[in-house]
This record gives C-alpha cells, structure tokens and sequence, in this order.
C-alpha cells in the first residue's frame, strides 16, 4: 500500500486553513514530499482535478500567504510550487 508521511500540524484542529486550502495542500503534498522531493512543477489543472477545488490560483496564494507555500508561475497554467516546513 502506498502512503504519503504528512506533517501533524496539517491535521491538528485548528490549523488555519479553510477547507479549500487544505484539499489544495494535501494534493500537493501527494505530488511532492509523496515522491520525495520538496518542489514540482505542477499545472492547476491536476490541482483541480485531484482536489475538486476550482480557482486554484487564489488557494495558492492565499497558502503562500499563510507561509505554507511559495510558487513561481510557469507559464500561466502551472507553478513551481514548493512546500514550507
């Protein structure tokens, strides 16, 4: 069974995140700290389709915000996003 190690302060209540912006995180947790690295080019459409959530954009920047993220734009339709510990 494959898993992905998440950090608990993801999972304490409260965490600070609303409940887009945590759908959002743990997809891209999934995509990379699940394959052992701590940035990835990531289109906001696998965002949208892992997550559910529409306007990824604005989740992002609103977790990059928050000190969770940064992501430097790519080509308009993805970012090099890099998970904060």
């Amino acid at each position: 069974m494959n898993y992905s190690k998440i950090d608990n302060s993801y999972l304490d209540s409260p965490n600070g995140l609303t409940n887009a912006e945590f759908r959002i995180l743990m997809c891209i947790e999934r995509l990379t700290t699940g394959f052992h690295r701590n940035k990835c080019k990531i289109p906001y459409s696998l965002l949208t389709k892992m997550s559910g959530i529409k306007n990824v954009s604005i989740i992002c920047h609103s977790l990059k915000l928050k000190g969770r993220i940064n992501f430097e734009p790519k080509s308009g339709k993805a970012s090099l996003i890099t998970i904060l510990k």
